[in-house]
């Protein structure tokens, strides 16, 4: 034993004495170094390439081991409950500010609420968006796809149809007008044969 511990506990004279005098000193050195280190990765912890089941997973550790290494001691017995709603939308906070840029929406949306969701509710939130990301692109731009080719199909079949009525009155305007014509100079042809007989008739 170091001589400077030595001499904090020689003067005591039970065994049970010695060893709750050293574990009251080094123990609350301990456990503010622990609890400093948990702080610390708490306000830095960020998702990276964890999941977000994993990301929330980690985040609950450190909040559950800080509460052991620097515990609240309450003076009513409401005092945990109100530790609790207070202390809890800090976790949150952090939980939020650490998560990947896709989830930049989600976030917003949660911290426009009026009140402060649970964390519990908080990561159930953003696992629902973390689901919907996950979805294959693939099938979701084949749909896309299928639905633009079906909306030029639709813009584009009247308009051939449209073409194609037009086209079919021209030609029979034009075929109209050609019998007309035709039958017109006949008529007239017709008027000067005739007229032609007469004259020979009277010579």
């Amino acid at each position: 034993m170091e001589p400077p511990i030595r001499e904090q506990v020689e003067t005591m004279t039970t065994i049970f004495e010695v060893w709750k005098a050293l574990e009251k000193q080094f123990s609350g050195k301990s456990n503010k170094m622990q609890a400093t280190r948990i702080m610390h990765e708490l306000t830095n912890l960020k998702q990276g390439s964890k999941s977000v089941t994993e990301y929330a997973g980690e985040m609950k550790r450190l909040y559950r081991e800080l509460h052991y290494y620097h515990p609240f001691e309450p003076v009513d017995k409401n005092d945990m409950a109100v530790h609790h709603t207070w202390f809890e939308p800090f976790v949150g906070k952090l939980f939020l500010d650490g998560l990947n840029q896709e989830f930049d929406l989600r976030r917003q949306l949660i911290f426009s609420k009026t009140e402060w969701l649970s964390l519990d509710d908080i990561i159930s939130s953003v696992i629902e968006k973390e689901t919907r990301l996950a979805q294959p692109k693939e099938h979701g731009q084949e749909k896309s796809d299928a639905r633009a080719a079906l909306s030029i199909q639709a813009h584009r079949a009247p308009k051939s149809f449209g073409k194609i009525r037009l086209s079919e009155d021209l030609s029979s305007s034009q075929d109209s007008s050609k019998v007309e014509s035709s039958f017109h100079a006949t008529s007239h042809k017709g008027a000067r044969d005739r007229e032609t007989i007469g004259d020979w008739d009277r010579a």
